[in-house]
């Protein structure tokens, strides 16, 4: 669409451009801006000024002579028609002829490709302002592909803007069924044409909008006309359809029959048609239609993209359809908007004609916010009686952002906002506060800005980032947003100053974005303020309670101390009792540290298994001194009264916390690895480990030492039992370690344990 360089047209075809007589200009698109290459002679007689100043007048101020309302309209369409080659066909009023008044102009634009590859755009201008040019003008149009099938196959047709009334387009037959009195002029209404004589007598027919054929009274000719009142858009503009038909009180089954064929003709020609285009949906300019059956919920028609569906395997039915929009909307607002779009509630709308026709979404999608308009129109079939729905979509995010930046300016009071084109190579600032009152909104060309390494360095201080390219800012800005779209960034200026910089994804696709930079050095700096003074008082509060816990702890220890050395003399006590049994929990608890290091366990888990071994039979306490000295064999009652020690062990130890796992080295250690020992038979590892070392310590204890009953048993009867107890009585891993102690003379009584 545009290139790098201006172009330059021969001699000769220069000269005979410029003769035309006909009002003709050449324009070319070129880094953001559209450049004026030459006018004709008639275009200069046109507009009224000398060529020079002219083609001055279009690079300078290209809109200054059209007329205000129709402004905007000029610049939206020819933005389109210069970046994405859109078609360009306007009537817009302008002043001509060096003159004050303001006239329409019909103008037409078109691409052409020059030998070198440029791309130019022709545009040549009409005055419709009489009355008979404009006559021309219409039934030049009316001989479009379009129009001719309407006179051919729609009877008498007339399509109004739904907000005046205006008239966009009537064809043949309806001013052979009501002959208008007067000319055509453009801008006229329905009324004024076709009834100048009675202007309000037709006002009524507009309450009759998407209710079917009713019957009314011609005013001139008083005869009895069925019309029928449809919501449609003409040109992608939102418009009303009316069908006139002649009623006849004749044969009723001809007449139904030709009144069945009006209304199919027209339900197909209104819900079935319509211009899109292959853009996709997040795309500026994109336009698409989809139809429902709305009675089944099915999907009839699809002319839209398929990127509003969240997954291409959804149903497309219009419930998942709203339900899609829903989800993407942004704006909490639009939640009554899809609420009524529920099945139930638009089928009582459409009833009561009340259901919404029109509305404009803000979209997130991952490709950027986008802003698209939907139309909505609702009609019964003719054939079947059940109502069907069409929904027209068009992104409309060229057309809002402005009205978009006006509106933050105003509410957020930001230093300034920024609407950035990267594929154009354009920027729009607009100031807000903060800024130097004389300081204008103005525009900048991207590529002359970041040609200077000044004009880098003053767009990366406000990221904190070094860019050397255009592609540089690209990446970090579409990373920076991610799927979410958007990202902010608070900078602090070498001045000082903190300045908050928000980046907002319009169309990423064409590298266009919204920016807008806000001062919050004070509010910041209060921040920080508060936020020290938080830390200064949390780390008191800290400090405070990291006092009181060491205070705490000390005497928990202590009092822990206490308790242990209670606990130590009290099991010493035990152990003296008897003269056999001396000195066995100091022994079991050497045995088991001794098992624990060659195990590869951590001096103060070694430590704590000694202390856990040392008051491993704690519960014998609670044994009667008849039953732990008896010389005799133990009866059956005996021995169940001797096996509760472990439980009353537990029981002494389950609130003591300075030993971890105390109380179940008391109450596990006689349990058995094949499940057969008590209290409770566990089985293998369901035993914990204290328990199972303390265990076989405690049993090769008893086999190393005098008994009443029998001497100390011999070493090699020992380490029969062990091997006998392999995997029954004892873990067999605890075994080996065992029985590699023995072999080291554990059971010497000068053995000294290992130490790591």
């Amino acid at each position: 669409m545009s290139s790098g360089q201006v172009y330059l047209f021969s001699n000769d075809h220069r000269a005979a451009y410029e003769m035309f007589p006909m009002p003709l200009g050449i324009f070319q698109y070129i880094n953001g801006k559209v450049v004026t290459l030459l006018v004709s002679d008639g275009l200069c007689n046109f507009i009224g000024e000398e060529r020079s100043q002219l083609i001055d007048h279009f690079n300078n101020n290209m809109f200054g002579n059209v007329h205000p309302d129709d402004a905007e309209m000029l610049a939206r369409l020819g933005y389109r028609f210069a970046t994405k080659q859109d078609s360009y066909d306007i009537t817009y009023r302008t002043k001509l002829y060096g003159q004050n008044e303001y006239r329409y102009v019909h103008a037409v634009g078109q691409f052409r490709l020059m030998e070198d590859g440029t791309n130019l755009a022709f545009i040549e201008y009409l005055d419709i302002t009489d009355s008979e040019q404009i006559l021309i003008q219409t039934l030049q149009e009316f001989e479009s592909p379009k129009t001719r099938f309407f006179d051919e196959n729609m009877g008498a047709m007339v399509v109004v803007s739904r907000k005046e009334k205006q008239l966009l387009y009537f064809n043949k037959a309806v001013c052979r069924m009501l002959p208008p009195k007067i000319n055509y002029d453009s801008g006229m209404t329905f009324q004024q044409y076709f009834y100048s004589d009675f202007p309000n007598s037709m006002k009524k027919i507009f309450d009759m909008v998407d209710i079917g054929p009713k019957v009314i009274e011609e005013p001139n000719t008083h005869r009895n006309l069925e019309v029928n009142v449809i919501s449609s858009s003409w040109n992608d503009k939102p418009a009303y359809t009316i069908y006139f038909y002649e009623y006849q009180t004749g044969d009723s089954e001809i007449n139904q029959d030709n009144m069945l064929r009006h209304k199919r003709v027209a339900f197909n020609n209104i819900m079935f048609t319509g211009s899109t285009n292959k853009l996709p949906f997040y795309q500026n300019g994109y336009r698409g239609f989809r139809v429902w059956n709305f009675t089944q919920n099915e999907a009839i028609l699809d002319e839209g993209h398929d990127f509003i569906y969240d997954s291409t395997n959804d149903g497309k039915t219009f419930d998942n359809y709203i339900n899609c929009l829903h989800r993407k909307s942004i704006v909490k607002e639009d939640d009554y908007f899809f609420n009524i779009c529920q099945k139930e509630h638009m089928i009582f709308r459409y009833e009561s004609r009340s259901y919404p026709r029109n509305r404009t979404l803000t979209l997130q999608t991952k490709e950027g916010r986008i802003y698209i308009a939907l139309e909505i129109t609702m009609m019964k079939s003719p054939d079947s009686g059940k109502i069907f729905i069409k929904v027209w979509e068009e992104n409309v995010t060229d057309e809002l952002v402005a009205d978009m930046m006006m509106t933050q300016i105003i509410k957020n009071e930001h230093d300034y906002i920024a609407y950035i084109d990267l594929s154009a190579n354009k920027c729009r600032f607009i100031f807000g506060k903060g800024q130097d009152q004389n300081r204008k909104n103005f525009d900048v060309n991207l590529k002359a800005y970041f040609k200077s390494s000044r004009g880098f360095q003053q767009f990366a201080r406000y990221f904190g980032q070094e860019f050397s390219s255009q592609d540089g800012i690209v990446n970090y800005i579409n990373e920076r947003c991610g799927e979410d779209g958007s990202f902010f960034h608070v900078c602090e200026l070498p001045n000082g100053q903190l300045k908050k910089m928000f980046v907002q994804t319009i169309d990423r696709s064409n590298l266009i974005y919204y920016l807008q930079c806000s001062d919050v050095t004070d509010i910041l700096r209060i921040e920080r303020n508060r936020e020290k003074e938080l830390q200064e008082a949390h780390y008191k509060v800290m400090m405070a309670n990291r006092d009181l816990q060491e205070a705490v702890q000390a005497e928990h220890a202590k009092v822990e101390s206490i308790l242990l050395q209670t606990i130590l003399s009290v099991n010493n006590a035990l152990d003296a009792r008897d003269e056999y049994t001396c000195r066995h929990s100091e022994r079991v608890s050497e045995y088991s540290a001794e098992m624990a290091r060659r195990l590869g366990w951590s001096e103060k888990k070694v430590e704590n298994l000694y202390n856990i071994a040392l008051v491993h039979d704690i519960g014998k306490i609670g044994i009667p001194d008849a039953l732990l000295l008896k010389r005799n064999a133990l009866t059956e009652e005996e021995y169940e009264q001797i096996k509760k020690h472990v439980e009353i062990g537990s029981i002494i130890l389950k609130d003591f916390t300075a030993i971890e796992k105390v109380s179940e080295g008391a109450l596990y250690h006689h349990e058995r690895f094949d499940g057969t020992g008590y209290a409770y038979g566990l089985i293998g590892e369901k035993i914990p480990i204290e328990a199972r070392i303390i265990g076989i310590a405690d049993a090769v204890d008893a086999m190393n030492s005098t008994r009443p009953y029998r001497e100390r048993q011999t070493r090699d009867y020992i380490i029969y039992e062990l091997k006998n107890g392999r995997g029954t009585q004892f873990d067999p891993m605890l075994v080996d370690v065992m029985l590699e102690m023995i072999n080291d003379n554990i059971l010497n009584p000068d053995f000294e344990p290992q130490n790591e």
